[in-house]
């Protein structure tokens, strides 16, 4: 028997709900700590062991001197991957859905490259903002006219940046937007339920590039 509430209110198929959304989003943010723990585990390995079975020289250096940035590398490679070929980063093709224009058309190049800028690049400058902003405040005082301003500005840039996703997500959750995040409504692109056919076989079918 079919209730009065599924015949007057139909399910829109097309939009992903706000749950796979903020699961797929919750796993985009744990991929940052996934790859930074394998790093701190390859030197980790390096401290314990020696001899042959060391890490080799170079690679600890980079590591240690550039961490941050081998981690931003890693995931934007695998970011640009998905994106290219699914039109859909990798935690949102694990949930089936993928990227679309605000008027539904496929991604071209532009819309692609831009999404890998919001999406890797936003966090990684925001983790360096962190980063120096715990330096200045926690081991050494700023000096500099660039470090002052950095304290000064971090708790309204990290409120702003924090509130624009609680805001987006609480606005797509009530139907008033159709823009999950922040940064999707800068770039104009929203979410659709990928076919199994794009997502399935990683080509995509038509569209602009």
């Amino acid at each position: 028997m079919t209730s009065p509430l599924q015949t007057s209110l139909p399910l829109d198929t097309s939009s992903p709900s706000f749950f796979e959304l903020h699961m797929a989003d919750r796993l985009h943010r744990a991929l940052a700590p996934a790859i930074s723990h394998i790093i701190q585990g390859i030197l980790a390995i390096d401290t314990a062991q020696s001899g042959a079975a060391r890490v080799p020289r170079r690679l600890t250096r980079v590591l240690v001197e550039a961490g941050d940035e081998v981690q931003a590398a890693v995931i934007g490679g695998m970011q640009a991957h998905a994106i290219v070929n699914h039109d859909a980063l990798l935690a949102e093709r694990f949930y089936q859905v993928q990227r679309v224009t605000g008027s539904g058309k496929q991604l071209g190049r532009t819309d692609r490259a831009w999404a890998l800028a919001c999406e890797v690049g936003l966090p990684y400058l925001k983790q360096k903002l962190d980063k120096l902003h715990r330096r200045w405040t926690q081991h050494m005082r700023p000096t500099s006219r660039f470090a002052k301003l950095v304290v000064f500005l971090y708790p309204f840039l990290h409120a702003a940046y924090e509130g624009s996703a609680l805001l987006s997500q609480w606005l797509y959750l009530v139907g008033i937007s159709q823009y999950f995040s922040a940064s999707q409504w800068f770039l104009r692109q929203t979410f659709s339920r990928g076919s199994s056919v794009r997502l399935g076989s990683g080509k995509r079918t038509g569209g602009s590039c």
